[in-house]
């Protein structure tokens, strides 16, 4: 027995580093009950420099021995004036005992010059003050939390905020971001209470993420006056919503999804980002006709705006074009694209359809050699031997062309598939299919041809 005890009190002869990296592999709970295998389990937590406590407990009596052990080790972590890197409470469901144990924890955690801050919370647990005005917190993530206004909200080393599902006034989320003089990266996501938001003199801020979802029918008006932003993602306002983001004079990537936005705003806001180098629009169905006028755009990227019947592009500089959706209108000129991807699919497929599928397809090929075609099911690439007879393949001098399938719900053979494939695009070296079904493991395979004294070879690899 005592040879046993022996062999496991060497963990107390590792260096502190070691244990802290088997450390990272236990949680909290773990610790606790194999804290008598080793003397120095308890030493090496209280120096640990990440400290997490997530509540799947169920047995009461044993979630409250750890909920003692996890706040004790905070205390004198406070006491002895160790400092926590990273500290993380995550709890479903907070009684009022729970409520004041996150309290005291948080006190503790602040008191110990935390770095980053996690909390997991259930939605309507009120914030401490002494959070928001911490000198320490550089990160902070809040889930399910209800953000009150004080006095005092500074957080003078902030550098990212993440709030998710809290509850809280535009005015309180304004006054926290401009008490954070360094913050470089913010994100709000599906928070409810908020009406209006205005970022301004934020001269740090080089990342915003808005999504909707909870307040995405509340948000009523959003200004963003940043002049160092870099990059902008708007998700899920689905409610009628001003948005201003022409201030953002250094902005390079937008990203607009699922928003409520019509063709003058686009156009106008465009003019007005004269850096604008990377712009994806998903989703956005009130758009009809849009211009985009950018010297500066490298990268487009136009997904699913349902009743978008033309694009005029006045771009460039334009490298990179990805479009899916229905067959419409293209309006551009001296295009020169190192990539194109295109997935043209639609509910009604006729003889018309295929006849501006190939135009458009032949009018892409005059400004890029690199094509990616997609399709839903291979609907879009076998065209029916009467259009073939009187449409001309669009895709001469296509080297290379690869084709992804990105749904399984219609069945096709495979040699249907290649043999449509082969016409659209005649003189095509090699061509790669590859399918990317959802609940199956991806995989392609090449088609080769071979042109050897009027001999040709089919290869499938």
């Amino acid at each position: 027995m005592k040879r046993i005890e022996s062999e496991v009190d060497m963990l107390s002869a590792l260096p502190e580093p070691l244990l802290h990296h088997i450390m990272s592999f236990l949680s909290f709970q773990e610790f606790v009950s194999s804290s008598v295998l080793c003397k120095r389990w308890m030493q090496a937590w209280r120096t640990y420099p990440e400290l997490e406590y997530v509540d799947r407990i169920h047995h009461r009596t044993r979630r409250g021995r750890v909920m003692k052990c996890f706040e004790k080790i905070l205390l004198k972590r406070h006491m002895d004036m160790i400092s926590i890197c990273k500290f993380r409470i995550h709890m479903c469901f907070l009684s009022c005992h729970q409520a004041s144990f996150v309290d005291r924890c948080l006190c503790y955690a602040i008191g110990s010059h935390v770095k980053e801050l996690e909390l997991s919370l259930e939605r309507g647990y009120k914030l401490p003050q002494l959070v928001l005005c911490s000198k320490s917190i550089e990160v902070l993530q809040l889930v399910g939390c209800k953000l009150e206004s004080h006095c005092d909200m500074k957080l003078p080393s902030l550098r990212k905020l993440t709030l998710y599902r809290v509850y809280a006034d535009g005015r309180v989320i304004e006054k926290l971001v401009a008490g954070s003089p360094l913050i470089e990266y913010l994100k709000i996501d599906f928070c409810h209470g908020v009406k209006s938001l205005e970022l301004s003199n934020v001269t740090k801020l080089s990342k915003i993420k808005v999504y909707g979802g909870g307040f995405s029918r509340e948000l009523k008006q959003l200004d963003v006056n940043a002049l160092n932003v870099h990059s902008m993602s708007l998700s899920q306002l689905s409610g009628p919503c001003e948005i201003n983001i022409a201030p953002c004079k250094s902005l390079k990537r937008l990203k607009l999804r699922r928003l409520v936005i019509r063709d003058e705003w686009l156009c106008n806001e465009m003019l007005k980002l004269p850096l604008l180098e990377y712009l994806s629009i998903m989703h956005c169905n009130k758009l009809e006709s849009i211009k985009i006028s950018s010297p500066s755009l490298k990268e487009l990227l136009i997904t699913e705006c349902s009743n978008l019947v033309e694009v005029n592009m006045v771009t460039s500089n334009l490298s990179r074009f990805k479009y899916s959706g229905d067959v419409i209108s293209f309006l551009f000129n001296d295009l020169t694209l190192s990539q194109v991807d295109l997935n043209f699919h639609s509910e009604n497929i006729d003889d018309q359809w295929y006849a501006k599928y190939t135009e458009l397809l032949a009018k892409f090929h005059q400004c890029s050699k690199v094509f990616y075609l997609r399709s839903n099911a291979g609907e879009n690439v076998i065209i029916p031997r009467e259009s073939r007879q009187i449409l001309r393949p669009p895709l001469f001098g296509v080297k290379h062309l690869d084709f992804t399938v990105t749904k399984g719900d219609k069945d096709f053979r495979i040699a249907e598939l290649v043999d449509g494939l082969l016409w659209i695009s005649p003189h095509a070296e090699t061509i790669s299919i590859q399918y990317e079904f959802t609940y199956l493991d991806n995989f392609s395979f090449q088609v080769i041809y071979l042109y050897f004294l009027r001999i040709q070879k089919l290869i499938i690899m």
